[in-house]
């Protein structure tokens, strides 16, 4: 399973990117919730087997000179950014993502295929002669060079 490597925004680990991770049998899908953010603000990058998604979040509100807030608990400006360390099983060069207008980014990553484990047969050696040889130049391989 990937490793969280990294997450903060502006410094401040409590308002990170939230994450789910499934595993299914040919992907990973993560998902990422960025409520209130633009696709456009969202970028998702893969390198050396780490998968960050940054988010930068732009203060939509302006300078209002006029308004009075009383609760201001979103984060207004900056950038958010989740790392995770991807398993070896993940082909990150087919990786898809997609962005809904409920903010959650969808990120399927396939898994690369098994590697194929070919069985190789071993013949029998049916000539004694080469056998011996075979023998004979192993030791000969092995054996120390004798000082004259």
């Amino acid at each position: 399973m990937g490793v969280d490597i990294f997450s903060t925004v502006n410094g401040d680990p409590y308002e990170i990117i939230a994450v789910d991770w499934q595993e299914t049998p040919n992907a990973h899908v993560i998902k990422a919730d960025l409520p209130g953010l633009k696709r456009e603000n969202v970028k998702l990058q893969m390198h050396s087997g780490v998968m960050e998604i940054s988010a930068k979040q732009q203060d939509e509100n302006g300078d209002d000179k006029d308004a009075t807030w009383h609760v201001r608990e979103r984060p207004i400006i900056g950038t958010r950014v989740r790392r995770l360390g991807l398993p070896e099983n993940a082909d990150v060069d087919a990786v898809k993502a997609a962005m809904g207008v409920d903010g959650v980014l969808t990120v399927t990553i396939p898994k690369k295929p098994k590697p194929h484990v070919r069985q190789v047969e071993i013949e029998e050696i049916r000539n004694e002669g080469i056998a011996k040889k075979i023998v004979k130049s192993i030791k000969g391989i092995m054996a120390p060079a004798k000082a004259k």
